[in-house]
C-alpha cells in the first residue's frame, strides 16, 4: 500500500514516513496541500494523512478538492493535526469527506490502527456527516473556522504580548534595582569586558578608592587581573583573590577581588568586587610589630638580667681593691676607669629593664563584645584562605569590664592566629561571650574554640613561657604576653584541649561588685 503524508513540520513527516515504512508501506510526503495535489497528478495512492495548518494550502482545502477527484473521492483520508482540535473543526472536516480526524497528542497506535482499518475496507463509504457540495456553503463554513482561529491567535497574541510587557517592566524595576544597589553598594564594583579587559561601568565607590573620576576609571584595562578570572570560563561560578592597585595619586592599595560572571547591556560581563585592605594591613603590621617588640623587649630583659648579676659582683670587687691602694696610686687611676665602665653598662642595663617593663595598661569600661567585634576583621583573610568558618555566640548586654581596649584585642588576636595556624584546612572557630560566677566571683568570659590539632597535656602546662613555641616561625612570646596582659588586668586565661579534636582559650574578666 502507498500512503501520502502531508505536514509542513519534517519532524513529524519523518517519523511518520518511518514508522509506515517499516509496517511495509510505500510512503511519500508533502509539506502543504500544493505539493500534495502535484504528487496526486503522478501518483496512485491508497491513502492520505494530513495536518490542517500548513502555508500555501492547508488540510480542510486540500481534503475538499482531493474529494473533487474522481479517481481519489474514495481514498481514506485522514486529518492528523494538532491546531485545529475544536469539536467545531472536527465536524467541519468530517463534513468536507475527511474519514477521521485525530487530534495530536495521540499515541501512534491509534493513527496506526484507523489507517489500517480504513485500508482493509473493501468499499470505502462517505461519512455519515452530511458532506458540502456547495461553494458558498463551504467557504462560509471554512472562513468561520479561520476567523475563530484567527481570534484565538489574536488572544494568544495579546496574552504574550501582556506577559512580554510585564516581564519588561519587571526586568526594568530589575535592571533600576541593581543600578540601585550598584552605585549605593559599600564596596566599590567594576564591571569587566572580558574581550577586551576594559572596564565598562564603575560605581562611586570605585572612584573614591582610585581617587579618579567615572570617565578616567573607563580607560582602565584589567588584562593584569585576567589570570584570577579564567577559571570563571571553566565553570567556577566565584573566584576571590588578593592583589593590589594602584590609584590614580601613585599610592598602592592592597585589595581582595571577588569576580563572578553577569549579564550587563546584553552580554556577558565580569563584575569585580573589591575590598580595600590596606588599612587592615596597617593594623596587622602594627599588630605584629607590637609583638616583636614585645618580643624584642623579654629578650632585652633576659640578657640584661644575666648581665646584671655579675655585674654587681664586678663593681663590689673594684670598689673593694680600690681601698686597698692609697690616694695617687697610679693603680687607682685604672680602678677608677673600669668603675666609670661598670656605671656605663649599669646606666645600659636600667634602660634596657625599663624598655622591657610592660606598659600600664590604660583601662576604661568597654563592652568585651566591641573589642570582639573590632578584632575578627583581622583574621578574615587568613580565615578565607583555610576555609575556615568563624562561629560567633556574643551575649547581648554583658556589664562592661575594665580593661585596655588595645592589649586585650591583642590577647585576642594572638589567640585567634594560633587557632588559625592549629587548622590545616577547613575548619570552625566559635567565640563566644557570656557572664559566669566562679567562687562567688562574677566574671564575664570569652571562650575561642577550634578544631585544629589540639595540644598535647605534657605542653600545656609550657605554652605560657617565654620563647616556647612548635612553630617554625614563631617567637613563642604571644601566649606569654597574652598572659601578662591578663594578669595585669586581674584577669585569668585558661586552656583546655584534646588532640586533634580541637583547644578552647578562656579570657576572664571580672566584674565590678556593685554596692
Amino acid at each position: 500500500m502507498k500512503i501520502l503524508i502531508v505536514d509542513d513540520v519534517s519532524e513529524s513527516l519523518e517519523l511518520l514516513k518511518e514508522v509506515f515504512e517499516t509496517m511495509g508501506h510505500a510512503v511519500l510526503t508533502a509539506s502543504n496541500g500544493i505539493e500534495a495535489l502535484k504528487i496526486l497528478e503522478q501518483e496512485k495512492v491508497d491513502a492520505i494523512i494530513s495536518d490542517v495548518l500548513m502555508p500555501k494550502m492547508d488540510g480542510f482545502q486540500l481534503c475538499r478538492e482531493v474529494k473533487k477527484i474522481e479517481f481519489f473521492k474514495n481514498v481514506p483520508f485522514i486529518f492528523y493535526t494538532a491546531n485545529y482540535t475544536d469539536p467545531e473543526d472536527e465536524k467541519f472536516g468530517l463534513s468536507l469527506g475527511a474519514d477521521a480526524y485525530l487530534v495530536k497528542p495521540v499515541d501512534i497506535q491509534i493513527l496506526i490502527n484507523t489507517v489500517e482499518k480504513l485500508l482493509q475496507k473493501e468499499k470505502y463509504q462517505v461519512s455519515k456527516i452530511e458532506s458540502i457540495g456547495d461553494d458558498v456553503q463551504y467557504l462560509r463554513e471554512y472562513n468561520t473556522i479561520l476567523i475563530r482561529k484567527l481570534e484565538d491567535k489574536m488572544y494568544e497574541l495579546e496574552r504574550a504580548n501582556e506577559m512580554l510587557r510585564k516581564m519588561n517592566e519587571e526586568l526594568q524595576i530589575s535592571h533600576e534595582q541593581y543600578k540601585s544597589l550598584f552605585e549605593n553598594a559599600g564596596k566599590p564594583i567594576f564591571i569587566v569586558q572580558p574581550e577586551t579587559w576594559m572596564v565598562l561601568d564603575a560605581n562611586d565607590q570605585a572612584e573614591a578608592l582610585l581617587k579618579c573620576t567615572r570617565d578616567e576609571i573607563l580607560n582602565l584595562n584589567f588584562a593584569k587581573y585576567k589570570k584570577f578570572f579564567q577559571p570563571l570560563f571553566k565553570g567556577v561560578r566565584v573566584v576571590n583573590f588578593e592583589t593590589t592597585m594602584i590609584d590614580f595619586e601613585g599610592t598602592e592599595k592592597f585589595v581582595e577581588m571577588t569576580a563572578n560572571l553577569i549579564g550587563y547591556a546584553h552580554t556577558s560581563t565580569i563584575q569585580v568586587i573589591v575590598s580595600d585592605l590596606t588599612e587592615k594591613r596597617k593594623i596587622q603590621e602594627e599588630l605584629i610589630q607590637t609583638e616583636k617588640l614585645a618580643s624584642l623587649g623579654r629578650l632585652s630583659a633576659s640578657i640584661a638580667h644575666e648581665i646584671r648579676n655579675p655585674l654587681s659582683a664586678i663593681n663590689v670587687n673594684l670598689q673593694f681593691l680600690l681601698k686597698k691602694f692609697p690616694e695617687g696610686a697610679q693603680e687607682r687611676k685604672y680602678l677608677d676607669l673600669a668603675l666609670e665602665g661598670v656605671r656605663r653598662i649599669e646606666k645600659i642595663v636600667e634602660a634596657t629593664l625599663n624598655f622591657a617593663k610592660p606598659s600600664k595598661p590604660i583601662v576604661k569600661e568597654e563592652n568585651i563584645n566591641d573589642v570582639i567585634n573590632a578584632t575578627l576583621p583581622l583574621v578574615e583573610i587568613s580565615t578565607l584562605k583555610k576555609k575556615i568558618e568563624i562561629i560567633t555566640k556574643l551575649e547581648p548586654n554583658l556589664p562592661k569590664v575594665k580593661i585596655d581596649f588595645k592589649q586585650i584585642q591583642q590577647v585576642i588576636l594572638n589567640i585567634l592566629t594560633n587557632a588559625v595556624d592549629a587548622i590545616d584546612n577547613a575548619g570552625q572557630i566559635k567565640i563566644k561571650s557570656y557572664r559566669e560566677m566562679e567562687n562567688d566571683m562574677d566574671y564575664v568570659v570569652v571562650s575561642i574554640s577550634d578544631t585544629g590539632c589540639g595540644i598535647p597535656k605534657d605542653e600545656l602546662t609550657k605554652i605560657f613561657e617565654p620563647f616556647y613555641t612548635k612553630k617554625s616561625d614563631g617567637t613563642g612570646l604571644g601566649l606569654a604576653i597574652s598572659k601578662q596582659v591578663m594578669n595585669q588586668h586581674d584577669g585569668k586565661i585558661e586552656v583546655e584541649s584534646e588532640v586533634n579534636r580541637g583547644t578552647t582559650f578562656y579570657l576572664k574578666f571580672k566584674v565590678k561588685q556593685e554596692r
